[in-house]
């Protein structure tokens, strides 16, 4: 088997499952449902921004950047990992009815380079439905300020949210190896729980108790080791980097230094690797999948 057959062969199943996924009525449902409450919440947090907001929110301060980050941090990591998670439902679905292992799998190719077209297409086609949404919104807050966030802050919102769903929809596919979709459906939440549900409600608590304590400092965006843990820290920790002076949070760095330079840049680069390793941890497991499942 030629090098040129490969790549043509990769580059079929990719360019297919593009155009599968994105005329998908399941998976455009998913967008759309998901995806239209992210827009409204962008232009309430446009408005909020430029209504004269209380001084304990120091976010709206900086306009539509503060709005967009808001978004960012509070929102975004709730609503889009729905994108990916439908996706790869959908793609399990469609292989349960039209038996694509068999079929596909038994090609005179390797079978990394069919699971890695899959990968690259479902990739991309994620990527096309996160960035709809993601312009809606930012044209939504827009909108609703009457000014446009700056393009570093625009850059980090729309990064972070790529290697967010990324991350997802590597999990999945690697999941899907092993489970059915009906599994999958059930395991979905508990797994979005912990990457996103668990880590702000511990923010909150602690935010909670730290604002009762007399201390008083400086409050920033930060990144910490911690945030490797779950898919929406590692999204936060590539945006910290890129939030406006002044931005804030709850936590005090008299109480809690979370500004570690290495931590920082750790935090800020994992989110590539990371989906690189999950990628390639779905080509080995494909590869040793027994057929007719």
């Amino acid at each position: 088997m030629s090098a040129a057959e490969i790549v043509r062969s990769l580059s079929f199943v990719a360019w297919s499952e593009v155009r599968t996924a994105l005329t998908s009525v399941r998976v455009v449902a998913f967008a759309s449902m998901f995806g239209f409450p992210t827009v409204l919440l962008a232009y309430a947090l446009g408005g909020a921004a430029v209504g004269g907001a209380p001084v304990t929110f120091p976010l709206w301060r900086l306009g539509p950047d503060g709005a967009l980050l808001a978004l960012a941090y509070g929102f975004a990591p709730i609503l889009l990992p729905a994108i990916p998670l439908g996706l790869a439902y959908d793609v399990a679905k469609r292989d349960l009815r039209s038996g694509y292992p068999e079929t596909v799998l038994t090609r005179p190719v390797p079978r990394w380079s069919v699971a890695l077209g899959r990968t690259v297409g479902l990739l991309a086609a994620c990527s096309v439905l996160i960035l709809i949404v993601d312009a809606a919104s930012i044209a939504a807050l827009s909108g609703a300020t009457g000014a446009a966030a700056s393009a570093g802050t625009i850059a980090a919102f729309v990064g972070g949210t790529l290697i967010l769903g990324a991350l997802y929809l590597s999990t999945g596919l690697v999941l899907l190896v092993v489970l059915t979709p009906s599994q999958f459906a059930w395991l979905s939440l508990p797994l979005w729980a912990y990457h996103h549900a668990v880590r702000p409600l511990g923010l909150v608590i602690a935010g909670q108790f730290l604002q009762i304590l007399p201390i008083k400092g400086p409050v920033v965006f930060a990144a910490a080791w911690s945030d490797l843990g779950t898919f929406t820290g590692i999204c936060m920790g590539f945006l910290a980097p890129f939030a406006a002076p002044g931005a804030g949070l709850v936590f005090l760095p008299s109480v809690v230094d979370l500004s570690g330079s290495i931590a920082f840049t750790a935090v800020s680069l994992a989110g590539l690797p990371l989906i690189g390793l999950l990628v390639i941890l779905y080509l080995a497991a494909v590869s040793r999948m027994p057929l007719g499942r």
